[in-house]
C-alpha cells in the first residue's frame, strides 16, 4: 500500500515539474503580452486594439458624422462643382473615414461615384469641394456624401489653428466678376502653411447659392493677409451672408 502511495506521489510530483516547466517556457518564449497591434481583442481592450489603454477609439462609440448638405453648381456647359458640408460631432475624437461621393443626372443615373479617404478633427466642420468635374453633354443634377467606414478613431483635443479671420466683405466688379475679400491674421508665433479657404454664399432664406475656394501658401508669425475667392459671373439673387472654413491642409489632402 504504502508502495502504491509512493509511486502515485512520484508521478504527481512529476507531473506538476512538467506542468511547471511548461509554463515558463510558454511564458517566456511563446505567450505575448497584449499590444494594441496584434489584431486581438486582449487586455483591456474593448475592441479589437481599441480602447482601454489604446489610443485608437473603438469606432462604435463615435457618433455619425453629420453631413448638412450637398449641393451641385453649374460652371459651364459640361463643367460642374459639388460641394458637401460636413462635421464631426465628436468633441474628443479625431476621425479618418473613408466617404463616398455620389453624383447623379436628371434621371438618376449615376455619373459620379468614387470614394475618398478623408480626415476630420474633433468637433470640425469641413467644406469638402470638388471642382471642374466634366460630364459631357449631361447636366449632373444631385449629389450624396455618406461615411462608410471608419478607419481610425483617436483621441484628441480640438485643432486651434490661430487663423483668425478679421474681415470679409462680398463685391461685384463690372457684372461679371463677384468676389469675396478676407483678410487673415496668423495670431501664431509661427508661421503657418498650406491653408485652405473654403466660402459659402448664403440668401437670405439661408439657402446656399454658391461655393468657392482658394489657397494661401504661406503666412508668417502675427502677419495679415488679404485674399480673394472669385467667381466669373454675377449672381441673380445676391448673397447676404458668407460662412468662411479656414483648414490646415496636410500634405496628403493637397490635392482634394
Amino acid at each position: 500500500m504504502w508502495a502504491l502511495k509512493r509511486k502515485f506521489l512520484i508521478v504527481f510530483t512529476f507531473i506538476i515539474i512538467i506542468i511547471s516547466f511548461s509554463y515558463v517556457v510558454y511564458s517566456n518564449f511563446y505567450k505575448k503580452d497584449p499590444t494594441c497591434f496584434d489584431k486581438t481583442q486582449n487586455g483591456t481592450e474593448e475592441g479589437v486594439d481599441c480602447g482601454g489603454v489604446c489610443e485608437e477609439v473603438c469606432s462604435f462609440k463615435a457618433t455619425d458624422v453629420n453631413v448638412f448638405w450637398s449641393r451641385i453648381f453649374h460652371v459651364a456647359d459640361g463643367v460642374s462643382n459639388m460641394a458637401a458640408l460636413i462635421e464631426n460631432p465628436n468633441f474628443d475624437y479625431a476621425l479618418n473615414g473613408v466617404f463616398s461621393i455620389k453624383v447623379l443626372d436628371e434621371e438618376g443615373i449615376r455619373l459620379v461615384d468614387f470614394k475618398k479617404k478623408i480626415n476630420l478633427y474633433p468637433s470640425e466642420k469641413r467644406l469638402l469641394f470638388l471642382s471642374s468635374l466634366e460630364t459631357g453633354e449631361e447636366s449632373l443634377k444631385r449629389a450624396f456624401v455618406k461615411l462608410e467606414k471608419i478607419d481610425s478613431l483617436v483621441k484628441a483635443a480640438p485643432i486651434k489653428n490661430k487663423l483668425e479671420i478679421i474681415s470679409k466683405r462680398f463685391d461685384v466688379e463690372n457684372n461679371n466678376l463677384s468676389k469675396v475679400s478676407i483678410i487673415i491674421k496668423n495670431e501664431d508665433l509661427v508661421s503657418k502653411e498650406n491653408i485652405e479657404i473654403a466660402v459659402v454664399l448664403y440668401d437670405r432664406e439661408e439657402s446656399v447659392l454658391d461655393v468657392g475656394k482658394t489657397f494661401l501658401s504661406y503666412i508668417g508669425p502675427r502677419e495679415e493677409k488679404e485674399v480673394y475667392v472669385t467667381w466669373p459671373k454675377s449672381f441673380e439673387i445676391l448673397p447676404t451672408q458668407t460662412e468662411v472654413f479656414i483648414r490646415i491642409m496636410k500634405n496628403e489632402e493637397l490635392f482634394f
